[in-house]
């Protein structure tokens, strides 16, 4: 291990992620809320705190404040004209899949946050630009222990993994930090995360009935789900179950407990603590495990990655240039350099496409603004800027 991470930090930091799985109208974000108070009134408990941070990451709060941007006439429209017959518009798409994008990224900033926050100077706080306020305020608390609570319908098993492919990136990012002198075999068995982290699942197990009849009480609001869209969820729901998926080995069904949130010695609370204490002592996600591969074939597929985020970058960087060319045309010129330059650096440099692949989008553009903004007045900055973000939603083609 590192000398970079302190002894006394190994195995101190502990962070359980749980994923609120139901249908639209089954309680998950009221239960969520309840599982916050619960564990933040224990934090208040400066005796003996479960949890000295609860941060809760709720999809339909992320949709609200991602159409804000959208005029309120557009709204109006695609909310309160749903009906049952219908299915998503283009726009809802959009704003699911935005959603979900935004949602991740918060995880993953979290995961940053909190190893910076624990004294070691791995990364750097331009990878986390959004929360660079935050990493000047405190250092953490050792031994420290941090929930994070994921609230959506996640109804497919492919969304959960979205999730535990964060993690685990994250856990890889921790592994090559890392400076060991073991084979990657050795390492894969002998590594000691310097923050352990597990993920828990809680479906929130309510009759398609009861959900529909709760739904119908939001018709005319952002939140209201057509009923097709329900029935079609039910239909197609997967079930935590960790015999069909290890990662989900961790899961809980609340129709096997009487949930009662105003009880805090009540079977519910007793029952998910032992899932999150489970998840994280018995269960952590680990490092991707070490291909069985030859040096010939490890540098095949390195070289291969590389061509194809190589591909990946310069579509970003085009969707980059047509967004800057439609706000503003004179800078069509500047942007295209910027995206050769961006194109020849990566070629020379193949640790800026590494970085690229390892952190997204986000690192992509603030390449490509550093090089286009420089002669830019302020208030064609904030224009540009802001259509490259929208472009960054719309065209990524990959998410790290």
């Amino acid at each position: 291990m590192s000398s970079e991470i302190p002894e006394h930090i190994r195995k101190q930091i502990q962070i359980s992620v749980i994923l609120l799985c139901g249908l639209p109208g089954s309680g998950k974000s009221t239960l969520s809320r309840s599982i916050s108070e619960h564990y933040q009134r224990q934090t208040i408990d400066e005796s003996s705190p479960h949890f000295h941070k609860v941060v809760q990451i709720e999809y339909d709060a992320i949709t609200s404040r991602l159409e804000k941007d959208r005029s309120e006439e557009k709204i109006s429209t695609s909310m309160s004209e749903a009906t049952d017959s219908e299915s998503f518009t283009s726009p809802e798409l959009e704003a699911w899949r935005e959603t979900r994008t935004e949602a991740l990224c918060l995880l993953r900033e979290e995961l940053l946050l909190t190893l910076q926050q624990s004294g070691n100077s791995y990364p750097d706080a331009s990878i986390c630009p959004r929360r660079e306020e935050e990493l000047r305020l405190h250092f953490l608390p050792i031994p420290y222990k941090m929930l994070i609570i994921m609230d959506d319908n996640f109804h497919l098993r492919s969304m959960r993994r979205d999730v535990y492919k964060v993690i685990q990136t994250f856990a890889d990012q921790l592994q090559e930090n890392a400076s060991v002198t073991q084979n990657q075999e050795e390492l894969h068995h002998s590594y000691e995360e310097p923050i352990k982290i597990g993920l828990a699942m809680l479906f929130v197990n309510k009759s398609l009935e009861v959900c529909i009849v709760n739904n119908k009480q939001r018709l005319g609001t952002a939140n209201y789900i057509p009923q097709r869209i329900i029935t079609n969820m039910y239909q197609t729901m997967e079930i935590p179950d960790g015999q069909k998926a290890k990662f989900e080995i961790c899961s809980m069904d609340t129709s096997e407990t009487k949930v009662n949130t105003q009880n805090p010695d009540n079977g519910f609370f007793l029952q998910l603590g032992t899932l999150l204490s489970s998840s994280v002592s018995q269960h952590p996600v680990l490092p991707t495990p070490p291909p069985s591969m030859t040096p010939e074939e490890k540098e095949k597929e390195r070289l291969a990655t590389l061509q194809s985020t190589m591909h990946q970058v310069d579509l970003i960087l085009r969707a980059f240039v047509g967004a800057t060319c439609r706000t503003n045309k004179m800078f069509g010129k500047t942007a295209n350099i910027a995206r050769k330059v961006i194109i020849a650096e990566c070629k020379q440099d193949p640790t800026l496409l590494e970085k690229f692949s390892a952190i997204g989008s986000e690192a992509v553009k603030m390449e490509f603004e550093k090089k286009v903004l420089v002669s830019a007045s302020e208030d064609q900055s904030v224009e540009i800027k802001l259509s490259l973000s929208k472009a960054s939603i719309e065209h990524v083609p990959f998410v790290p």
